[in-house]
């Protein structure tokens, strides 16, 4: 009789443990999901709100002259240099600029760190005109700390806009 009792509590045991382990599987599972709906919801989010700013940029650069969409493009690509972005800085470069003088990123990284650019950008606009389809901008790279005239590095870059927004950028070597 005794031993009909122990297993039968035997059989009780293995049966509460086994639910238990599905339940907490059902837990883990619901929990799973969740995160993964929380991710893809959260890429959404991100994925609407660059398409909206990219609208807004879009609109921006059709409203301003063509000298400040300019500077607009030479802002950004030195705030990809500023914030140490040089993948997104190499993508601006104009393709066979960039296979002639820097056919990896790790070429174009050490020129960058070559250059020493401080870690706060100023840019100064000395000279923006147009030859055939491209503009020559020379500026005047300095450090917003210190704002030093002495110490500023003189650049000229060469832009070729094929559409709002989409252009590329080449420096005179």
């Amino acid at each position: 009789m005794s031993r009909i009792k122990n297993k039968k509590l035997l059989i009780s045991l293995i049966i509460i443990c086994v639910l238990i382990i599905l339940i907490i599987l059902n837990i883990l599972i619901k929990e799973n999901k969740r995160k993964n709906t929380n991710i893809e919801n959260q890429k959404a989010i991100e994925q609407e709100n660059q398409e909206q700013e990219e609208g807004e940029l879009l609109e921006e650069l059709k409203s301003v002259s063509e000298s400040e969409r300019i500077k607009i493009y030479i802002s950004k690509y030195f705030k990809y240099i500023e914030n140490k972005d040089y993948n997104s800085a190499y993508e601006l470069l104009y393709p066979e600029f960039r296979n002639n003088y820097f056919p990896t990123i790790e070429d174009y990284e050490k020129y960058i760190e070559e250059q020493d650019y401080p870690g706060l950008l100023t840019i100064d606009y000395n000279d923006i005109y147009m030859q055939g389809e491209y503009y020559i901008v020379t500026v005047k790279i300095g450090d917003m700390i210190t704002r030093s005239e002495t110490t500023k590095i003189e650049k000229q870059l060469i832009i070729q806009e094929n559409g709002y927004n989409d252009y590329y950028i080449s420096v005179k070597m």
